[in-house]
């Protein structure tokens, strides 16, 4: 027993050593590493700002690569026989080093709207090198975070846990890339939930496919089959709203979006619930496409890490983009960013309703929507940054959110 005692004192005294916060300063704290993360730390960095950028993942790229994303929307004017970028952001710049890989290059969809699709591993190349590129970033993977403290509407610190270590930062300054505005909800400040359903999504791969359904033919073939199965109880109903997604020319796999239908306020573990449901279901499809599609006979299925999310909670900043400023084309001294994709609203599990802008033209984001209106060293980009739940539905894309991160990176830098 005496043996055990001190066997167990030895522990206990480990672990709260392990437990006990270490203290780690910065210029600019960003959380998240997706699209919008990734162009605040670049833009941060290249204001001569230290830079630490917290990611839950133990990669870069969020829902542009754990969500197969696999396209970056936004990017160019609609119509046109020639995809035109609108601007020569860090979303141009980050384009141009994927265009620079072989098999990736613009492709035209319907009503004229131009689409940049690229390959998972070379989002996460890119994201890598300009990343790594920058000597004043560093990246903490496998970190989340759990509490927020400030003084007098100024964030001082941020708790979190970084690989089962318990690291305080005290920044500068943050910018808030996590797509709910979870920083700036634990630290008191004004946000904002979604009022308008914006159901999410589950992206999925059959690799190995003997075509990738370049011809609408097969595409119409493949589509009867499913129709048939859920008109048969073979598939369940919501399968009617499955759609094909654009890939890399001579990618050996097919990618299908299946949408789903989400009620978040339901239960507080319910994201959860989804993600076991939607993975059932996606194996269930797969055993259907292997065994009564020809074509996918010797495919297997690769799922998305996680669902995708198209809209949460949101900040509150100096300025709010609205859905006018999105329809009408408003442009700002202060741009932020801009931006010529559609709103998209998705709400009934199929097909979403969408309001196009004029063709050839683009809508700015002001700087003021990526400042919080009551905490003075806090900013924000992406999907959480200030918008009605119409305007975000068109600027929550990976090009808006790539140039927002940017701007947010580089005034964080400079505010400090």
């Amino acid at each position: 027993m005496a043996k055990y005692s001190q066997l167990w004192k030895t522990y206990e005294a480990v672990n709260k050593f392990d437990m006990k916060s270490e203290i780690r300063k910065c210029d600019v704290l960003v959380v998240g590493a997706g699209a919008a993360g990734i162009g605040a730390a670049v833009g941060a960095a290249r204001q001569g700002a230290h830079v630490l950028v917290i990611e839950k993942y133990g990669f870069p790229g969020g829902l542009a690569t754990a969500g197969l994303v696999g396209m970056i929307c936004g990017l160019y004017q609609r119509g046109g026989d020639n995809a035109r970028y609108i601007s020569n952001g860090f979303a141009k710049e980050f384009a141009e080093r994927l265009t620079a890989l072989p098999e990736i290059f613009p492709c035209k969809l319907l009503e004229g709207l131009w689409v940049l699709p690229y390959d998972l591993a070379d989002f996460g190349q890119v994201a890598n090198t300009v990343v790594c590129q920058e000597k004043t970033i560093e990246p903490v993977y496998h970190g989340v975070v759990a509490g927020v403290n400030t003084e007098a509407e100024h964030v001082s610190n941020v708790h979190t846990l970084v690989w089962n270590r318990n690291i305080t930062f005290e920044p500068t300054s943050v910018v808030d890339c996590t797509g709910e505005a979870t920083v700036i909800a634990l630290a008191g400040g004004a946000t904002v939930k979604n009022t308008i359903d914006q159901n999410p999504a589950i992206l999925f791969d059959m690799t190995g496919a003997t075509t990738n359904l370049c011809k609408q033919s097969d595409r119409l073939a493949v589509m009867r089959k499913i129709v048939n199965a859920v008109e048969q109880k073979r598939l369940p109903e919501i399968c009617r709203g499955i759609s094909f997604v654009p890939t890399v020319r001579g990618g050996q796999y097919v990618r299908l979006k299946l949408p789903l239908k989400f009620n978040e306020a339901r239960h507080w573990n319910s994201l959860s619930h989804l993600e076991t449901e939607t993975r059932l279901m996606a194996n269930t499809l797969s055993r259907f496409f292997v065994e009564g599609v020809p074509m996918f006979k010797h495919a297997r299925l690769r799922l998305a890490s996680q669902v995708g999310i198209r809209a949460g909670r949101r900040a509150v900043g100096k300025s709010t983009l609205t859905e006018k400023d999105v329809l009408e084309c408003r442009k700002y001294d202060d741009t932020a960013a801009r931006n010529a994709w559609p709103i998209e609203i998705w709400s009934d599990g199929g097909s979403p309703e969408i309001k196009h802008l004029p063709e050839g033209d683009y809508y700015d984001i002001p700087m003021g929507c990526l400042i919080s209106e009551n905490l003075e060293n806090m900013y924000m980009a992406g999907r959480c940054l200030s918008a009605t739940d119409e305007a975000i539905a068109s600027a929550r894309v990976i090009s808006a959110a790539l140039d927002t991160g940017y701007a947010a990176g580089a005034a964080a830098a400079k505010s400090g």
